[in-house]
């Protein structure tokens, strides 16, 4: 008993430093990639320069842990932009609440379609009848976004910036300079 004790101690060590080791690798890669990638994309935000902010992106949200993010946020002083589904309004009893919750706690919200469908899989018509379902939504709740990032991180610049322009939005989608890859993981 004790030596399986011993071997899964070890194999949890591993994968351990197997992770810590593929996250720092992957982080630099990120970082050293981001160059080429801005000037490849300029129709999309990626950073902004560290001298002016650090700016925090809380992606696909309404979820039942939304309550403990801002919470986090308060205590270290924080503010982050919550960008929403806005269909996972009506998935929580006080949806409509929570979001004008994090409004009035000073935190951004930002349009992320109304489910988590990858915005570069819709027919331009599909897309844009999405931008107006969440458009609407927010309008109900007084609340304006002005940045928008495609669920799914990807997005068709000729079908999708010019609807972006037209409704007021800033006019460069919303990405990230570091991506974790959670998601992605178990």
């Amino acid at each position: 008993m004790r030596r399986r004790q011993k071997i899964s101690a070890l194999v949890g060590v591993g994968v351990f430093i197997s992770l810590m080791t593929t996250a720092y690798f992957w982080g630099n890669v990120q970082r050293g990639l981001l160059p080429w990638v801005e000037a490849r994309f300029p129709e999309a935000l990626w950073h902004v320069p560290a001298s002016e902010a650090v700016v925090l992106t809380i992606d696909d949200g309404l979820s039942d842990r939304t309550p403990e993010i801002l919470n986090l946020l308060d205590r270290h002083g924080a503010k982050a932009t919550f960008f929403v589904h806005t269909r996972s309004l009506a998935d929580y009893p006080n949806g409509t609440e929570l979001l004008q919750e994090i409004q009035s706690r000073g935190h951004g919200v930002g349009h992320h379609m109304p489910e988590d469908v990858p915005s570069v899989s819709l027919t331009a018509e599909e897309f844009a009848d999405g931008f107006r379902e969440s458009e609407a939504a927010f309008n109900v709740l007084e609340i304006y976004p002005h940045y928008f990032r495609a669920a799914g991180g990807r997005y068709n610049r000729d079908t999708m910036l010019p609807l972006l322009i037209e409704a007021g939005y800033h006019p460069q989608f919303v990405m990230a300079s570091f991506l974790p890859w959670d998601t992605h993981l178990p």
